[in-house]
């Protein structure tokens, strides 16, 4: 369940934690719209985490929003946009150079192929 180990920046718990803010963050942001019936809504974030993980239990889906994040249709291919990500945007060359201390081609590659082959792992069928 870890990727490298339990004390990496890169764990389980880690990614988790990640994943769900992106979509408790989605989420609050399209509820408090102008117009919508969440738009004065003050128990708002409240709301949001229950219904996030109690009462319709969103957060089972996780790992299926990394193809929201980096863009990938289903049909598509991960490990081309996890590379693509890793390796050609601004972010993801400053997180490659700086914490991963600029890893050979060969150490990127395994890297990104292992992140996808976890992801795939990780979904619900």
């Amino acid at each position: 369940m870890t990727i490298g180990a339990e004390d990496s920046d890169c764990n389980y718990s880690d990614l988790c934690c990640d994943f769900d803010a992106y979509m408790i963050g989605f989420l609050l942001f399209f509820a408090a719209q102008p117009g919508t019936e969440d738009e004065y809504n003050i128990h708002l974030f409240s709301d949001i985490l229950k219904r996030y993980y109690v009462d319709e239990k969103i957060f089972r889906d996780r790992y299926k929003w990394i193809d929201k994040e980096l863009g990938y249709e289903p049909m598509g291919d991960l490990l081309f946009k996890i590379n693509h990500h890793m390796n050609s945007s601004t972010s993801g060359q400053v997180l490659t150079a700086i914490l991963g201390k600029s890893p050979s081609e060969e150490v990127n590659k395994a890297c990104c192929k292992s992140f996808c082959n976890y992801i795939y792992t990780m979904r619900i069928k």
